[in-house]
């Protein structure tokens, strides 16, 4: 599922859609991209991942996709990534759940900007 944040704090150039809860490249470039999310209910299992033009973005040899998961305990915690990614222009980024997973977007956070 995609997480939907839908806010923003800092789009000059407009290229996230709180509908989509997508960023859109502006130019063909290297970009760094990094979540924080709140897990904050009672899933056991929670992982997440990127995904570019809604394809799976993995970055593991034997791969489930996950870039961050946490399998233990109910407990509240918050995980967190980031992820250095080849885009060209107008590509799309999404944060998604790679497994069954609970957030509270009330306290999860993610963002991107160019490097080259």
């Amino acid at each position: 599922a995609v997480i939907p944040f839908d806010a923003e704090n800092f789009d000059t150039d407009g290229v996230y859609s709180t509908v989509t809860s997508a960023f859109t490249a502006p130019a063909n470039g290297v970009y760094l991209f990094w979540y924080s999310i709140y897990t904050a209910n009672t899933d056991t299992t929670n992982g997440f991942c990127f995904y570019k033009n809604n394809v799976l973005l993995n970055f593991q040899a034997g791969g489930n996709g996950y870039l961050s998961f946490f399998g233990v305990t109910q407990d509240d915690h918050i995980q967190t990534a980031s992820a250095v990614v080849n885009l060209n222009s107008s590509d799309t980024i999404q944060v998604r759940t790679a497994t069954a997973s609970d957030y509270y977007t009330g306290h999860s956070q993610w963002g991107g900007v160019r490097l080259s």
